[in-house]
């Protein structure tokens, strides 16, 4: 009874977060292209007698004034992210760490009936993170058409991209599929149970890495700003607990 509702709702609660956050980001961006395009509008609307008018000298220096501010202010952006970086880079270690660590703890508390539904279990939550965030890495690349190049440019390092970028995602996707399609029926008997675990724990470790690289893609690579990645990341880690507290009830009174 507890693994359907484990696997279910860390589905569902990851599908919602992403979809609301592409959303805001979407809102966000419209709202700054309408600030620019009622600054050009103003802009446009003057006129001026010559190059060397008090108005043109004007606006060029206002023009260098922002370029300076805006220059400085970028430079800060950039320090404060790479020194946040690494707080980032640990906070997501952790994550791939604790995750498993409290499963395993609650199945050797017994307040999870078998191995297989905690490994399940570990699989289907940091493969729904790791799913929110290729969704994301899509929707700026497509949508939005922002490209972000390595700094490898040579055949072979930009197959292994694709095939990281591309392939990975969709297997953690089918692992997803099936974990939640075995979590309403049984496992065949024909599998034997150690070679069930020892591929329960291959597809974690699968998930855990894809993870880890779309992270560093997404969030090293500035596609996701620091404010979304931490609200995300602490909701999804509350939420985790709160989905295994709820199954946990739910499991205790069908005894």
């Amino acid at each position: 009874m507890v693994e359907p509702i484990l696997s279910l709702a860390s589905a569902v609660i990851t599908l919602i977060t992403t979809i609301f956050g592409i959303i805001q980001d979407k809102k966000s961006l419209e709202k700054k292209q309408e600030i620019k395009n009622i600054q050009l509008q103003k802009i446009s609307d003057i006129s001026t007698s010559g190059d060397n008018s008090s108005i043109n000298i004007m606006a060029m220096q206002i023009q260098d004034s922002i370029l300076i501010r805006k220059y400085q202010e970028e430079q800060i952006e950039n320090q404060l992210f790479l020194e946040n970086l690494g707080r980032l880079s640990a906070y997501n270690k952790c994550f791939l760490v604790l995750c498993p660590v409290v499963i395993l703890a609650l199945f050797f508390a017994e307040k999870i009936s078998s191995l297989t539904i905690a490994l399940q279990t570990c699989t289907i939550i940091v493969s729904s993170f790791a799913i929110s965030l290729y969704f994301r890495y899509m929707f700026y690349r497509y949508v939005l058409k922002i490209k972000i190049r390595g700094r490898e440019m040579d055949l072979a390092s930009r197959m292994i991209r694709a095939v990281e970028f591309t392939v990975f995602p969709l297997l953690l996707l089918i692992i997803s599929i099936l974990n939640l399609f075995f979590s309403l029926i049984k496992y065949p008997s024909k599998i034997d149970e150690n070679s069930l675990y020892i591929i329960l724990v291959v597809a974690y470790f699968i998930s855990a890495y894809v993870e880890f690289l779309l992270f560093n893609f997404v969030v090293a690579g500035n596609i996701w700003s620091i404010k979304i990645f931490l609200k995300k990341f602490f909701i999804v880690l509350g939420l985790m607990f709160i989905t295994i507290l709820v199954g946990l009830v739910v499991y205790a009174s069908s005894i």
